[in-house]
């Protein structure tokens, strides 16, 4: 921390001109002393207070524990507890993936459902169009068959009345023959009255 407090304080110092490659050696040195002569100093109160744990056992009287794992053990302990937590994850993996399977089955089956109730919708809508259909045009046929009899009715009529102006007029020709034939008579008649011979 002092190291990097002292370079950022040489930094500062750059607009001033000093020789860095000089300056540098010599205020890292002095740091460096400072150092390790604090350092000795601190081993030594240490080294003055300090006792080893097997003194500490031996003035406790507590059995001593081994300290010592091998890293064969430390190994198999950390394996087994990443095994656990891979066995749990895929637990959990496959507890999911098994609800996932039992929704798509679900969503499956109701896809299936609403297919064919949508075919079994367009099967009867098409049948009913096709009743609608049928019943239009029968009631366009029974119209047309009304028609026809209307039509049936008005043309015999007609028949009937032409075939009583075609007898009423034989009856007129048959008359005016008869009349005509008459008259030719009475002018005959007549003639042969006014005739002067006949007088």
């Amino acid at each position: 921390m002092k190291m990097h407090m002292i370079l950022m304080w040489m930094k500062d110092l750059m607009p001033l001109q000093l020789s860095w490659p000089i300056f540098l050696p010599q205020v890292a040195q002095t740091e460096m002393q400072q150092e390790e002569h604090l350092n000795s100093k601190v081993d030594s109160v240490l080294d003055d207070n300090m006792i080893t744990y097997d003194e500490n056992q031996n003035d406790s009287g507590v059995e001593a524990v081994s300290t010592v794992v091998s890293a064969d053990e430390a190994d198999k302990q950390s394996m087994i507890a990443v095994s656990q937590r891979m066995h749990t994850e895929i637990a959990g993996y496959v507890r999911v993936n098994d609800e996932h399977k039992l929704v798509n089955a679900t969503l499956t089956d109701e896809l299936e459902r609403c297919k064919i109730e949508m075919q079994a919708l367009e099967h009867n809508e098409v049948k009913h169009d096709f009743d609608m259909a049928i019943v239009e045009r029968n009631k366009q046929n029974a119209k047309l068959k009304e028609e026809n009899v209307m039509l049936k009715s008005t043309l015999k009529s007609k028949v009937v009345s032409i075939e009583n102006l075609q007898q009423e007029s034989k009856q007129v020709l048959s008359e005016k023959k008869t009349l005509e034939d008459k008259y030719l008579e009475e002018i005959v008649v007549l003639t042969n009255v006014v005739t002067p011979g006949n007088f």
